[in-house]
């Protein structure tokens, strides 16, 4: 089944069901049918899901793809994915390119790191590669997460 459901920011009020849909699959043209009836375009909310689904909403090829993120250039089949720690930011979704079939639903910075993930320690790992005096750092610690302690973060405590 398909869901989506509109949540207060800081879960003081109920959440809104807008859509829910029993027989359509995640796919890009559904996605697309359910954004232009909620009328997404003109409120642009922030978006939480699974990284499945997010792949989909950027016009990507899902499964084991070669550029899977959203966000950089990460190379998952480069000899030294895990060593290197920095990639080039994914500038756009130019169809035919780096896995892109179809043009991207949503912006980028519309998106929030999906919880679940967070939880299942894909944040630990990506916090710890990620150089303490570079932007995507200073955008965590001064933007996403102000509260936090600068040791949390580079420990991969969120």
């Amino acid at each position: 089944a398909l869901k989506a459901v509109l949540l207060h920011n800081e879960n003081k009020l109920p959440s809104v069901p807008l859509a829910y849909a029993i027989d359509m699959k995640e796919t890009y043209e559904n996605l697309e049918k359910i954004l232009n009836v909620i009328n997404y375009a003109a409120y642009k909310w922030k978006i939480i899901d699974d990284l499945k689904v997010l792949t989909i909403l950027f016009g990507m090829q899902g499964g084991y793809t070669k550029y899977p993120c959203y966000l950089c250039e990460w190379d998952s089949r480069a000899s030294n994915r895990y060593e290197r720690t920095e990639w080039p930011s994914r500038q756009f979704f130019k169809i035919g390119q780096k896995y892109v079939l179809s043009p991207p639903l949503v912006r980028p910075e519309n998106i929030i790191l999906p919880p679940l993930h967070m939880k299942l320690g894909y944040a630990k790992q990506f916090l710890k590669k990620l150089k303490v005096d570079g932007e995507p750092f200073r955008y965590l610690k001064e933007v996403a997460f102000p509260k936090l302690s600068e040791a949390k973060l580079k420990g991969g405590t969120i």
